[in-house]
């Protein structure tokens, strides 16, 4: 319907509609086009709703809105609108309602129109994001690279500059995920820079360019940078109200906590957005629920990660859970066939998608003493270290040299390795995966006879697992310190006096070090179990001990200052 035709009042209404849809008013938005529609059915002013709905998560609203403009665009003869339409529903079955083949079908209607038109619009542009926006979805990072820049080169030609940056940042991202990262990086940056400078009108376009900058930032395992981001992330959503948004932002900071130890903040966010997105946008939930399981995994609440990973049993990553979960329970061949199968979905050029499975593959070569598979994982670790070379990633791979030391008994190797990567872990907050490589440290060195230096270490790592709430990892590492305890023979039958200890509570200590329970030490020493609890109760507050991990934290102790009170004895 041309201007000069439409009633005033419709008139009026749709300018109003798209003036507070610019400003980010969603609800004023919504009223202006609904006004609109109630005195004459339009294209455009569905399509003004469709949009305002799908910034409110009005689903409903959005689709049938949508649907609608796309019909009459159609009958008007208006190919652009239709084409416009048919590539906005793709992106919608396929975020809202995780249908593949029915955004597919709309990707090759919006296809088929525009190849009638053979000057190029914006139209072109936007279907070539919208598949490259889908070919990231699946991993496909050489399709996004190649759609990604078809949309920046042809938005650029009609002069949106908006949709050229949006272009841009896909571009960065696939770039980044196939190992190029710092001329992906740079790439995200000058898009996210147009963004937050005030270039770019759109706030989706603002959003998404932010968001694929993140995306970035967590892949190359870059955590300090993400943060930084994600805060930004947040702010603008907030700003515009974009719920879904939030919560995908809130999903991502949890990955962020997770990784340096936060676990019950990361629990309480990944709780609330996984239902928020499952309600709303269900193409985004999957991620939430991956690392729900992978939060619930680590904190050995197994039956429950793996009900969760059977949940989005069609994406690759819940291969990658499940297989560290087989691995944990000491099904080598199964965790080796299940991160085959992942290793084997993905594009050789998802470089970055491949090193927890990499990591994984040499830890399972390992114990299976296949030297070669072992050669194999750790080269594909170090090349991609190599190739993205943030903190946490030369860490990881690192460690791996550690580990691969260690199984050839190769014992200073094994020490520089994982002491410097327990320098990067740290240094770049990532508290959980130090921890983690100091009790392998711990182990490495008890295998060695450094039982001092390795109940040290392993004291560190009880203490902040207890802290994170890795259960698993705290009850390895107890049984560690009571092992060391056992083959050190720390404490002969004559009583060792601690430090700060009286005889009696030594004799206590030295008994908790080697693994008695408080009735096993009431037995021996024939004591009442009373007053052996409450010798423990004094040994515990003297030294500092709390918690659950006391036990550890006093075992350590003993094993701490074993040389020096032996040789005091004697």
């Amino acid at each position: 319907m041309s201007q000069r035709e439409a009633p005033p009042q419709f008139v009026a209404s749709l300018e109003a509609g798209h003036q507070a849809l610019s400003d980010g008013r969603w609800h004023e938005a919504r009223s202006g086009f609904q006004d609109a529609l109630d005195v004459t059915e339009d294209g455009e002013a569905h399509e003004g709703l469709a949009n305002a709905a799908w910034w409110l998560d009005e689903i409903d609203v959005l689709f049938t809105s949508r649907e609608r403009a796309f019909v009459l665009y159609r009958d008007a003869d208006d190919q652009l609108g239709a084409a416009r339409m048919a590539t906005w529903m793709a992106l919608d079955h396929y975020i809202f309602r995780r249908a593949p083949a029915i955004a597919n079908g709309w990707l090759q209607r919006a296809q088929r129109i525009l190849d009638r038109i053979e000057k190029s619009a914006v139209e072109h542009a936007l279907l070539a994001f919208a598949r490259g926006h889908i070919a990231l979805e699946n991993l496909d990072f050489e399709g996004v690279q190649q759609h990604a820049r078809e949309s920046m080169n042809l938005a650029r030609d009609v002069g949106v500059f908006d949709l050229e940056m949006l272009a841009l940042s896909l571009l960065g991202l696939g770039t980044v995920s196939s190992g190029d990262v710092d001329r992906g990086m740079a790439m995200l940056d000058e898009a996210a820079s147009a963004a937050i400078s005030g270039e770019i009108s759109d706030p989706d376009v603002i959003v998404t360019s932010c968001c694929y900058l993140f995306y970035a930032c967590e892949r190359v395992q870059d955590f300090s940078r993400a943060a930084e981001w994600c805060q930004v992330l947040i702010d603008l959503c907030e700003r515009w109200d974009y719920r879904s948004m939030v919560s995908v932002c809130r999903g991502h900071y949890a990955s962020i906590l997770i990784w340096q130890g936060e676990w019950s903040q990361a629990e309480r966010e990944l709780l609330s957005v996984t239902d928020e997105l499952l309600a709303t946008r269900a193409g985004w939930a999957p991620e939430g629920l991956l690392r729900l399981a992978d939060l619930r995994r680590l904190q050995g609440k197994i039956d429950v990660a793996e009900d969760l990973y059977s949940r989005v049993h069609d994406h690759p990553y819940s291969l990658l859970g499940r297989a560290a979960i087989a691995f944990d329970k000491g099904d080598l061949t199964g965790a080796r066939d299940l991160i085959d199968r992942f290793l084997r979905r993905l594009p050789e050029q998802a470089v970055t998608d491949r090193l927890s499975a990499l990591d994984l593959r040499l830890q399972i070569a390992l114990r299976l003493n296949n030297d070669a598979d072992v050669d194999a994982a750790l080269e594909a670790l170090t090349s991609t270290a190599e190739l993205i070379s943030t903190g946490p990633v030369r860490a990881t791979a690192i460690r791996a040299r550690g580990r691969v030391a260690a199984n050839r008994r190769e014992h200073d190797e094994v020490r520089t390795c994982f002491e410097d990567a327990i320098d990067l872990f740290v240094s770049s907050n990532a508290l959980f995966e130090a921890a983690r490589t100091r009790l392998e440290l711990a182990e490495a060195l008890a295998a060695g006879n450094r039982c001092r230096v390795a109940s040290a270490e392993c004291r560190s790592a009880v203490e902040l697992f207890e802290r994170i709430g890795a259960s698993p990892d705290r009850e390895r590492a107890i049984a560690l310190l009571q092992q060391i305890a056992q083959e050190d023979e720390i404490a002969p039958r004559e009583t060792i006096v601690y430090p700060g200890l009286s005889r009696r509570e030594s004799e206590i200590l030295r008994l908790i070090s080697i693994g008695y329970t408080n009735p096993k030490i009431a037995d021996e020493l024939y004591l009442s179990v009373r007053t052996v609890e409450r010798h423990v109760s004094s040994i515990y507050q003297k030294l500092g001990a709390e918690g659950q991990a006391a036990r550890a934290i006093v075992t350590a102790y003993a094993l701490e200052h074993s040389s020096s009170n032996n040789s005091q004895s004697s």
